[in-house]
């Protein structure tokens, strides 16, 4: 499978549209999905994907797909009737009792029937069974949506190496936090792997907007030096370990016992104020949580993994160039990723910059804006959070020291005369139109040169991007701004 061609030439088989979103340039893909009546994940980009990786396999490979989707498998043969392949499921397990039977009669439609072999066996047993068989298929792509511990998945992982062809990919639907540290785990224990993408497939026809895929490459012919395994060695790993802990400390990752507010069940009105607070969450689906899709019952952060990868990119960019300045972000319900940020410093050793954490600390103002009046966000209680409460989050971490600054009151008033010179980091938080603005006016022209600023709210608040946009035009800020998740952004300061 010639990997290198599929990372090169895929990002040219999509239109991009705007907020992100992409679609395949090639009808073919809305049609088949039109003609599918049911499928567990309906996303077109995916569908062009899986063709493409297909397409850059040597005839002699086998196409896999474990847990089927149905028309993910149509999708990666429907071009390409020179490749067979395995599909294998646990059938029975699903919902669906019709399931296999309308899988059936749909690769008879397609004309696939003859190249696929259906194996009515969960993962671990139908890799077994490859092995049992001593098979000498090699498999070119495998797409693997099965497995919600690590323990299975990276045992699939191991299982379905002795199987994978010289050059390879395995695409991955990432479905917990577990399945991202096993894959993690198995790239870093074998030389011959790497992440090639990690890709949200943003389809706006899509039920699953929150979709994400990582894809790993296999290359038998790459000798990389084998990293020692001995973390204690290295002082520089150990401040990775101590910042890894800390996001998984501040997602509630250690426990998980979360319900999603923003979804909840229950909540009480008071009469006088209006006001709401949700008593009572939801259940959520795990990939949520990763990607800041969730108000958390107990988490001290909501903006998900990715974003805080993202704030330690820069930071540690930051500090490795030695870009002058201090870190703020504005609006920090319960001080999560400002408690990262100095977390950071800590970690860094660093004594010479301080973490401003501004906000009202009394949840959000009213806005006036057309397009956000009725999300209402100012009337829930639950993201009203006092600073004695932050203050308190701090010290839990034995972070709450003299280089942790308070801000208290609107942004508005706050902002103008905050005692703060020069910044090399400015993350934006406040969801309105105005209160971004308030943001970007009073702190931007503060942000040093190789300095970064995230937006937190660009993708889902339509108020907090169009401020971005028009703050950008009549300043003629044309850096590039990066897409970091489905919600959040940055851009580097260059000029």
């Amino acid at each position: 499978m010639d990997y290198q061609k599929f990372s090169q030439e895929l990002p040219t088989l999509f239109n991009r549209r705007q907020d992100d979103l992409i679609s395949p340039k090639s009808s073919q893909f809305p049609q088949i999905k039109d003609r599918i009546a049911k499928a567990s994940i309906n996303n077109t980009n995916i569908m062009q994907l899986l063709d493409f990786a297909v397409g850059c396999m040597n005839n002699e490979e086998i196409y896999c797909e474990i847990d089927s989707l149905g028309l993910t498998l149509i999708s990666a043969l429907v071009n390409h009737p020179e490749i067979n392949a395995y599909c294998a499921s646990s059938f029975s397990s699903l919902n669906n009792e019709e399931y296999y039977e309308e899988l059936l009669k749909t690769l008879k439609e397609f004309n696939l029937d003859n190249q696929v072999m259906l194996c009515h066996e969960d993962a671990k047993t139908f890799l077994r069974g490859l092995h049992d068989i001593n098979s000498k298929e090699k498999i070119g792509v495998c797409f693997l949506n099965c497995g919600n511990s690590y323990r299975d998945h990276f045992l699939n992982l191991l299982l379905l190496k002795e199987f994978l062809a010289d050059q390879a990919i395995i695409i991955t639907v990432i479905t917990s936090k577990d399945i991202e540290q096993a894959n993690q785990d198995f790239i870093a224990s074998h030389k011959n792997s790497s992440l090639l993408l990690d890709w949200y497939p943003l389809d706006d026809s899509s039920d699953y907007l929150f979709l994400r895929l990582q894809i790993v490459a296999w290359d038998i012919n790459i000798d990389q030096e084998v990293i020692d395994t001995n973390i204690y060695k290295s002082d520089e790993n150990s401040k990775h370990l101590y910042l890894d802990l800390m996001k998984r400390c501040l997602m509630n990752l250690i426990y998980d016992n979360d319900q999603d507010m923003m979804r909840g069940k229950q909540g009480i009105i008071d009469e006088e104020t209006g006001k709401i607070t949700i008593t009572e969450g939801a259940e959520y689906a795990p990939e949520l949580k990763l990607i800041g899709g969730i108000w958390p019952s107990f988490a001290h952060t909501m903006i998900g993994l990715k974003r805080l990868d993202n704030l330690q990119f820069c930071i540690e960019d930051i500090l490795a160039k030695n870009v002058e300045g201090d870190l703020i972000e504005t609006g920090v319900w319960r001080g999560g990723a400002t408690i990262f940020m100095r977390a950071i410093l800590k970690a860094y050793s660093i004594t010479d910059r301080v973490v401003w954490v501004a906000d009202s600390f009394e949840g959000l103002p009213p806005t006036e804006y057309k397009d956000d009046v009725n999300m209402h966000l100012e009337k829930i209680e639950n993201l009203a959070i006092s600073l004695e409460t932050v203050q308190s989050n701090f010290s839990k971490y034995g972070l709450l020291d003299p280089q942790v600054k308070f801000l208290k009151g609107w942004f508005k008033d706050t902002l103008p005369t905050a005692p703060v010179e020069k910044l090399a980091l400015v993350r934006l938080d406040g969801d309105w139109y105005e209160s971004t603005m308030d943001g970007l006016v009073n702190l931007y022209p503060k942000l040093s040169i190789g300095g970064y600023i995230i937006i937190d709210d660009y993708g889902a608040v339509k108020g907090c991007r169009d401020a971005v946009e028009d703050y950008r035009k009549e300043h003629n800020i044309t850096e590039k701004i990066i897409q970091i998740d489905p919600a959040g952004v940055y851009w580097q300061r260059l000029k």
